[in-house]
């Protein structure tokens, strides 16, 4: 049975709502439907034919590891700003030994505690299974929290990023004719990201918004789904292979699409994702004495080389 396609244009809409139209439009002219199918182990959001099919599991996974994004950057953000101000080094003793770094890591790893066999579950129970300190699934922000709210439409746009990346694998099913892999993950990473940035600006002026806020709060989201893609990777896969390419390399092609200065805000939570994801692995780690751009790219690297 497909999935209410109100649903999925609400999830786009939030990401880009300038692109209603255009949305619209494409969707219909390819024929795409949207199918939820039984949970199933591993990570289920791939394109058949003109179908997108996921599963209920994976769709709470997304949302967890939206919120669970968030967290990574209340955990490392405060030392970046921290750093502006005194020029310290963010190293292991700083993190050692600031108290609000050991609450804040206390939660972030809760939340990747509860989420660690999910790519060996089957079914995913939300009534018995969701785990403290993220509100469950709703389609607005009702009741929630400054800090919940602005989780929740980083979420969105980060959900939208994952299912225009699918549309794009539909396109090219339609087309009959497609790049090699892993080129076509590009092709596609590319797609929902120009899909989500290359109107922001147009957006913020129509709305008498920065352009810079309107950019880097999509930007951001952009960038928590490519944590989510870090995510669903199983470890061994993260360096690339035959059919996937590094996911520090889809990080990276984020980054020129980003037109903003070097000390935006976005910089400091794209390098807050990284920390989080290079620290979880060598907890030793001592963060390059960068700021602002030339930080996240520096990180990039360190990943990669992770």
């Amino acid at each position: 049975m497909a999935a209410p396609i109100e649903v999925i244009d609400l999830i786009i809409d939030a990401a880009a709502p300038e692109k209603a139209d255009a949305w619209r439009r494409l969707r219909d002219g390819l024929s795409i439907s949207f199918h939820p199918v039984e949970d199933r182990k591993g990570v289920t959001m791939h394109a058949r034919g003109r179908r997108v099919e996921f599963d209920a599991k994976t769709m709470a996974w997304i949302w967890l590891l939206g919120f669970t994004a968030w967290h990574a950057f209340r955990l490392h953000g405060p030392h970046l700003f921290w750093r502006v101000l005194t020029g310290r080094q963010i190293d292991a003793a700083l993190r050692s030994n600031d108290g609000g770094y050991a609450a804040a890591e206390g939660d972030y790893e809760a939340l990747l505690y509860a989420m660690r066999d999910f790519h060996a579950l089957q079914v995913f129970d939300l009534s018995d299974d969701w785990p403290a300190g993220v509100p469950q699934p709703q389609k607005d922000k009702a009741g929630f929290d400054i800090e919940q709210q602005a989780a929740f439409d980083l979420t969105m746009i980060a959900t939208a990023y994952v299912l225009l990346h699918e549309v794009k694998h539909v396109e090219f099913n339609a087309a009959g004719s497609r790049p090699t892999r892993p080129e076509e993950e590009f092709a596609c990473d590319a797609f929902a990201r120009h899909f989500i940035l290359d109107d922001a600006a147009d957006y913020a002026a129509e709305a008498s918004s920065a352009a810079d806020d309107v950019i880097g709060k999509r930007a951001a989201g952009i960038a928590i789904g490519i944590y989510i893609l870090y995510a669903f990777t199983p470890s061994g896969g993260r360096a690339g292979s035959a059919e996937y390419p590094p996911v520090a390399e889809r990080i990276e092609a984020l980054f020129p699409d980003v037109r903003l200065a070097d000390d935006h805000w976005f910089w400091d939570f794209a390098a807050s994702l990284l920390i989080a994801l290079i620290v979880s692995q060598d907890r030793s780690a001592t963060i390059p004495e960068l700021d602002g751009a030339p930080l996240a790219h520096a990180l990039v690297q360190m990943l990669r080389g992770s």
